[in-house]
Order: C-alpha cells, then sequence, then structure tokens
C-alpha cells in the first residue's frame, strides 16, 4: 500500500466522521448543541543561590604616633574597646583617639546562609614588632546587627583572640561566624574589632596588616 492510498483511506475516513456527526446533530431535539471543555497552563521561575560577602567598613586606623616613653608597661595598647585610649594609662600619644569606634564590618550580601573565616597577613611580631614590651594583636568578632550570627567564634564578646600562625595568618584562616544570615537586611552583618599593644622600640614607620575574609555554604572554609 502506497502513502497517496493511505492519504485516501484517511480522507474517506473524515468525510464519514463528519455526516455522521451532522446526522446525530440534525437529529437532537434542541437543535445543533456546543461542548464546554477546560484546559490548564501555568509560568514558572527559578532562584539562584548567590554566595556573597562585602566589607563594608575595611579599615581600623590606629593613626599616627608614639609611645610615651614613661608609660608603665612601656607600650601603648590600644583597640576597639568601646572606650578611647588614655596617654596616662595605656601609654599612647597621638594616635587616632575615636580608633574605639571603628570596627571592620561584614555583611552577607546574597541569598543564602554563609559560613565566614578570616586571614591575616601578618602575626604580631611581623606587624608590630618590638622587644620592650610582648607586641599583642588580637581580634573579636559580635554582631553588628542583633541575630546576625548563628554562632560567632567568641563565646563572648568580650573575649579577644590573639592571631597566631597556625590558624590566622597566611599558614591558615579562621572561622568567625557559623551561618551569617542573608535576610532579612537588618541582621545579615557581623563586626571585627582589633586590640594592640605597641611596644616603646617599636620600628618607626608604617605598619599595614591585611585581612582576608571568605565565604562559603560548607565546611570548605
Amino acid at each position: 500500500m502506497t502513502n497517496k492510498t493511505l492519504s485516501f483511506f484517511l480522507l474517506a475516513a473524515i468525510v464519514v466522521s463528519v455526516s455522521g456527526s451532522f446526522i446525530i446533530m440534525s437529529d437532537s431535539p434542541g437543535g445543533i448543541t456546543g461542548f464546554a471543555t477546560t484546559g490548564t497552563g501555568k509560568t514558572n521561575f527559578s532562584i539562584n543561590s548567590s554566595l556573597s560577602i562585602i566589607v563594608n567598613q575595611s579599615l581600623i586606623p590606629f593613626g599616627v604616633g608614639h609611645v610615651n616613653d614613661t608609660a608603665t608597661w612601656n607600650s601603648c595598647f590600644m583597640g576597639t574597646n568601646n572606650s578611647p585610649p588614655s596617654p596616662t594609662v595605656s601609654g599612647c600619644i597621638g594616635f587616632n583617639a575615636t580608633v574605639h569606634t571603628a570596627n571592620i564590618t561584614i555583611v552577607n550580601d546574597g541569598n543564602i546562609l554563609a559560613n565566614v573565616s578570616v586571614r591575616f597577613d601578618k602575626n604580631a611580631t611581623t606587624f608590630i614588632g618590638g622587644t620592650a614590651a610582648t607586641p599583642y594583636l588580637k581580634y573579636r568578632v559580635s554582631d553588628f546587627e542583633s541575630g546576625s550570627c548563628g554562632q560567632l567564634r567568641n563565646a563572648s564578646t568580650a573575649v579577644f583572640k590573639e592571631v597566631d600562625d597556625v590558624s590566622d595568618t597566611a599558614a591558615g584562616r579562621s572561622r568567625i561566624c557559623n551561618a551569617l544570615k542573608a535576610t532579612p537586611d537588618s541582621t545579615d552583618s557581623i563586626q571585627l574589632g582589633i586590640w594592640v599593644n605597641i611596644p616603646k622600640d617599636a620600628i618607626p614607620g608604617e605598619h599595614t596588616n591585611t585581612l582576608t575574609f571568605t565565604a562559603c555554604d560548607d565546611a570548605s572554609c
């Protein structure tokens, strides 16, 4: 049987079907009737996961100054401890008197929970130096907006952790927050504060330390 033959019989079948329908509709009491049908439609969209953090306040400016030679501890200590350094107590002269208000602020700019870690470029010895007293470089983490971090590194926001070579510098990095919230915007940020102790014989000149923050959604950071 050829394709043309198939087409012929199909045409015949259509004619018979149409004729049959005409007879049935003509015999119905009310004349020709229609049948209502229903159908469905849909719309959709997808949202990609976004893992992103931004650093809004990225500098803790201790400023320019020197250590008082008559300081009790032979050093200058100051930090973001919510109280300005006192020259008579801390041994700091001429440094930034408002540094206590400056913390580094990290914001979850994505749409999923983020684990956040930090790595310091230098430890206390390479960043500060000096031997007249022990140089200190410590940090603490707290919520910038209350309830932002599911679990902070610090058991207490009053605790400062010493930067060490194993977990905090180029040899590694430290987790500072587990599950930093992405929403709402009023609870999606944490802050990191710094505390330093500068011996009076620290080498003059600019001292800079770079902090690198990393976000992940697993245990890889």
